[in-house]
């Protein structure tokens, strides 16, 4: 990573890598990602779910394909934009948003929200819960367009997650990390966010904090997208408690009635 990305990062919040792993490391990650069975779930994509396939926490039961994509010099980039030694994942999920889909996934903080966990019996700050100091990676298994969809961001407002969510989060439905619709038009952040259009084999690295969207597939194409989201050494390893707490709601409300929940 350059001195010119660590910068972005610290100032804006993100920045982009082109051909970060090669054509032939992404068709073999795809390849194997196609091959899993794993619950799918809309998650917050407003959407009927044919459209939308979504796998969650799959990379660490399948050891080949997490060395392949969680590589050295990625855990480089990671560890020098979160000024740690260690690092460990968080959470991993796989987005097929399919041709001409209508999936839409409107404008969110990461983790910033506040919901019942049924492991604690009490009321959580959203990722808060497990850590504290997250960065997300958007791995591009297919070329990034504006016409199909790809990852819209603003620059990171504030590193304050509380004044984040009492500030910015619309909190219509518990669980809810939604951006009020006044904030976009007070900080002009539908003009002045960066469209993450990129190549197969492209990497975006973002702090959850900054405000980000998707919009529809209006291609006649796939877009597929792998999503990692990382803590440092300070947090520890959340990754089996983090399934665990998501498994939780799901056995105590439904799938269904989750969907429900992340839907604006």
């Amino acid at each position: 990573m350059s001195i010119n990305n660590k910068n972005e990062f610290t100032e804006k919040g993100f920045f982009m890598i082109e051909n970060f792993f090669s054509e032939s490391e992404i068709d073999e990650i795809t390849k194997t990602v196609d091959k899993i069975q794993s619950p799918i779930a809309s998650g917050g994509l407003e959407s009927e779910q044919k459209d939308t396939m979504r796998l969650e926490y799959f990379l660490k039961s399948n050891p080949k394909l997490y060395s392949s994509v969680i590589k050295p010099d990625l855990q480089k980039v990671i560890k020098d934009c979160l000024d740690t030694q260690e690092i460990f994942l968080y959470k991993d999920k796989y987005i097929n948003k399919s041709p001409f889909s209508n999936a839409v996934l409107h404008p969110h903080f990461d983790g910033i929200f506040k919901s019942y966990n049924y492991r604690l019996k009490k009321e959580t700050f959203g990722w808060r819960t497990h850590a504290d100091n997250f960065i997300n990676v958007a791995v591009y298994l297919s070329d990034n367009t504006v016409e199909n969809g790809c990852i819209q961001i603003h620059k990171k407002i504030s590193d304050d997650a509380e004044y984040l969510y009492e500030n910015f989060v619309d909190k219509i439905k518990p669980g809810s990390a939604w951006i009020k619709e006044e904030k976009m038009k007070e900080y002009n952040i539908y003009e002045n966010s960066f469209k993450a259009s990129g190549k197969k084999g492209s990497i975006i690295v973002f702090d959850p904090k900054c405000i980000h969207w998707s919009g529809k597939n209006q291609t006649g194409n796939r877009r597929l997208n792998l999503y990692l989201t990382f803590n440092d050494e300070n947090g520890g390893d959340n990754y089996q408690v983090a399934q665990q707490d998501k498994a939780l709601i799901l056995q105590n409300i439904g799938q269904e009635k989750f969907d429900d929940l992340h839907k604006k």
